[in-house]
């Protein structure tokens, strides 16, 4: 990246904001993906494990 480089010390926060927007289409991106991976695969596992639980009952 093309940066210049700012002072040390005050610009360390507003470093960091810029780096954080650059790069947080793609990491939003991917934490999205990530996040609703998790989020289905537990969805998917409770449902499971609550079909599991109604059959055991049932026998």
């Amino acid at each position: 990246m093309g940066q210049t480089p700012h002072p040390v010390g005050d610009g360390k926060t507003e470093d960091r904001y810029q780096l954080s927007e650059d790069s947080a289409m793609g990491e939003f991106l991917t934490v999205d993906i990530l996040a609703d991976g998790i989020a289905i695969l537990g969805a998917l596992g409770f449902f499971f494990l609550g079909y599991q639980a109604l059959q055991m009952l049932e026998r």
